[in-house]
C-alpha cells in the first residue's frame, strides 16, 4: 500500500478502512522481516493521512450535529407552538363557558326577580282589596274616616334646641355639640 492507496479509501465504510488497516499493517510486517526498517516516511504519510481523515470526520460530525440541533429546535418550537394554541384553545372554552356560566346565571337570577316582583303584585293587589274591604265597611258602620295623610320625607334639619361648646384642654380648638328636638 502507498500513500497514493490511502487517498482512495473510503473512510465512511468501515470495511474498507478496516482493509486498508491490515494491508498496512501487513505491509510493515513485511518490511521489517526483510530488514527494512527506514519506514518512517509510509508512517507518516499514513499517520497524516489518519489525521486528516481525523478532522474530516470531526467536521462532518460537527455538521451533523449542527443539524441534529436546528432539527431539535425547529421541533421544540413546534412543540411549543402547538402548546400555546392549545392554551389558547383551552383559554377561549374556559372564557365561553365563563360567559355562558354568568348568563345563565342571570337569566336565573331575572326568573326570580319576576316571580318575586310577581308576588310583590299579587300582595299589593290584596292589600288594596283588603283596604277597599275596610273602607267599605266603615262607610257601613257610618263612621267618617280621617283623610289619609299624604306620606312625605322630612327634609329639613332637625331644630336645634340647645348648643354645648365642647373644648379640648390640649388645644385651643373648640367644637360646637347640637341637640334636636
Amino acid at each position: 500500500m502507498q500513500s497514493g492507496d490511502l487517498d482512495s479509501i473510503d473512510i465512511d465504510d468501515p470495511a474498507a478502512v478496516k482493509q486498508a488497516l491490515a494491508d498496512a499493517a501487513t505491509r510493515i510486517r513485511d518490511l521489517e522481516r526483510d530488514g527494512v526498517h527506514a519506514i518512517g516516511g509510509v508512517i507518516a504519510e499514513m499517520l497524516d493521512h489518519a489525521a486528516k481523515s481525523g478532522d474530516e470526520i470531526l467536521d462532518r460530525a460537527r455538521d451533523d450535529a449542527q443539524a441534529i440541533r436546528a432539527a431539535a429546535e425547529s421541533a421544540a418550537a413546534d412543540v411549543v407552538d402547538q402548546a400555546n394554541a392549545t392554551a389558547e384553545g383551552i383559554a377561549a372554552k374556559a372564557a365561553a363557558d365563563a360567559i355562558e356560566r354568568s348568563a345563565q346565571v342571570i337569566t336565573d337570577a331575572q326568573q326570580r326577580l319576576d316571580r318575586l316582583l310577581a308576588a310583590e303584585r299579587d300582595v299589593h293587589d290584596r292589600l288594596q282589596a283588603a283596604l277597599a274591604d275596610m273602607q267599605a265597611s266603615v262607610l257601613r258602620v257610618g263612621v267618617a274616616p280621617e283623610p289619609e295623610k299624604p306620606f312625605t320625607v322630612d327634609d329639613d334639619p332637625p331644630s336645634v334646641v340647645h348648643e354645648t361648646l365642647w373644648g379640648d384642654e390640649s388645644s385651643d380648638e373648640v367644637s360646637v355639640r347640637r341637640r334636636s328636638a
